[in-house]
């Protein structure tokens, strides 16, 4: 499978607010704008596909190329990450004008709850699974599940085989998203195969907590250039 191509974006904010994103059809948030609570594989229905050049954020919110967040089966498509509390951002060069479906990461920056989400695809594509508590069998992405970002400050421990079972590794979030008094701690593994011991499509259960002598600590995610 191939890599996506990555747009990678941190940007904070001064107020709190629930998890929304508003995009805008010019830069610096001006023009026409649409306002989303929840992830939406497509935004053609709101005539509003193609059209963003700038977001508002609050929560975590990963932003996708193509419709139903890059679909695994499709050629790669950009991502691009945005999170903070009522940031503003304009979409990076070769980005706008292409957003075609967003999602967001449930419990993102809710630093009292712990939650793991599981993609299909690498760079968090595809399908997803999210949970807040350990599951035996992962039915719904059953030996497909590429990346992953954990949320809280609680490890996990996932597993080659069901009922915790195989090869095992605990992971723990690693980067500090700091807004204000507001300290989330995420991990964030856009490709498993990077974490020793474990393969691509090998994960089918998980378990809250570290119960491994293996440990992973992710890559940091901080701002970096885009791309």
């Amino acid at each position: 499978m191939k890599s996506l191509l990555v747009l990678s974006l941190l940007v904070l904010g001064t107020q709190a607010c629930c998890d929304s994103t508003k995009l805008f059809s010019e830069l610096q948030q001006q023009g026409a704008s649409i306002t989303l609570t929840e992830s939406t594989p497509r935004i053609d229905p709101f005539d509003f596909n193609d059209s963003a050049k700038s977001v508002l954020v609050n929560g975590f919110w990963i932003y996708y190329e193509n419709i139903d967040f890059n679909p695994i089966d499709e050629q790669p498509r950009k991502v691009f990450y945005a999170y903070g509390l009522n940031a503003t951002k304009d979409l990076p060069e070769g980005f706008g004008n292409k957003l075609s479906s967003v999602r967001k990461l449930q419990d993102g920056l809710d630093k009292d709850k712990n939650r793991i989400t599981f993609y299909e695809g690498r760079d968090h594509t595809g399908r997803e699974f999210s949970t807040n508590t350990s599951v035996p069998v992962i039915a719904e992405l059953h030996g497909k599940i590429s990346s992953l970002i954990t949320s809280g400050e609680k490890p996990w421990t996932v597993y080659t085989d069901v009922c915790y079972q195989g090869d095992h590794v605990c992971l723990y979030p690693h980067s500090v998203i700091d807004l204000e008094n507001l300290k989330q701690l995420v991990g964030y593994y856009p490709n498993v195969e990077d974490v020793d011991h474990i393969s691509d499509n090998s994960i089918k259960s998980v378990r809250e907590g570290c119960y491994s002598d293996n440990v992973h600590r992710t890559t940091v995610l901080k701002k970096i250039p885009l791309i």
